[in-house]
């Protein structure tokens, strides 16, 4: 395969088909990731509720010893974490191929079967392949620039202010914006896979010619809804260690829930975005193995 230049993505028209799918495809969405969620809220609910939580001192006060959690609930978290990623990988595909193909889901859980696994395989490498432009960034913009924009507290265990946290976020991200160039292209390669043709990452860097900027600003215009409520939530209510743990628990699962709902439009627009390439290019990766 050559690097050619593809015909130009349309953004906002494929962002607009992305938010309208997820409620066009709810009961195949509710299909795939009722019993999941279930799962993940469950084991979510019991490591918050039972994690000790040491609040900041009043000023002039010292802090006062942490409690160490059990060695049962430090180990929900490795475990939520493989649940998690298998979650992702099986609705992920299962969505993929709903999208794209019109499969509908089973009735009870998707499968985690081969691609399931290729899927999870996938986004690895392309996280290891990005990880190299991510570290450059964060040393050279994000760390000297945070330790500018949070300097050190003349008295010790100060929560920075909210305005330093917004900050702090908004040079992360830009700090972040070339490794998220290098990750938009090459997960449109991870649709694909969902419908068995699969691509190298190789090939999706070149499947994807002359698209990096319309796929970076799509995948942004997914996001964004999602983050600007988090960042809003986040400052309104700065800093989250004075709410009650039922606060925090509430916080975090409508926060879990919303970035649910964006992860799914953020998996439509993959596929749309591979559709319309493929159309153009090379119509044969549209029919499943």
């Amino acid at each position: 395969m050559t690097a050619t230049a593809r015909p130009g993505l349309p953004v906002l028209r494929t962002v607009s088909e992305a938010f309208h799918s997820v409620p066009e495809n709810w009961q195949g969405g509710l299909r795939i990731s009722w019993l999941w969620l279930l799962i993940l809220a469950g084991m979510f609910w019991l490591e918050v509720a039972t994690f000790p939580v040491a609040p900041f001192p009043a000023e002039g006060e010292l802090p006062t010893k942490p409690t160490l959690p059990s060695p049962g609930i430090m180990l929900l978290w490795p475990l939520l974490i493989v649940v998690s990623m298998l979650a992702l990988g099986s609705t992920a595909v299962a969505w993929h191929r709903l999208i794209l193909l019109g499969e509908q889901p089973p009735r009870i859980l998707p499968g985690i079967g081969r691609p399931a696994l290729r899927y999870l395989g996938r986004l690895l490498l392309i996280g290891l392949s990005a990880m190299p432009v991510m570290l450059l960034g964060g040393l050279l913009l994000f760390a000297p620039l945070a330790d500018m924009l949070i300097p050190q507290p003349v008295k010790p265990f100060v929560a920075p202010s909210a305005a330093q946290v917004l900050a702090i976020s908004i040079v992360g991200f830009v700090a972040m914006v070339p490794a998220l160039l290098v990750i938009a292209r090459l997960s449109v390669g991870l649709p694909a896979i969902a419908i068995g043709r699969p691509m190298t990452l190789t090939e999706s860097w070149e499947f994807t010619a002359g698209n990096t900027g319309r796929l970076f600003g799509g995948t942004l215009l997914v996001y964004m809804p999602a983050y600007a409520i988090g960042q809003a939530f986040q400052l309104a209510f700065w800093p989250p260690v004075f709410w009650p743990k039922s606060g925090i628990l509430s916080a975090m699962v409508l926060m879990f829930l919303i970035n649910c709902l964006a992860a799914v439009a953020a998996l439509s627009f993959l596929s749309l975005s591979y559709r319309f390439i493929a159309r153009t290019a090379e119509p044969a990766r549209l029919e499943a193995d």
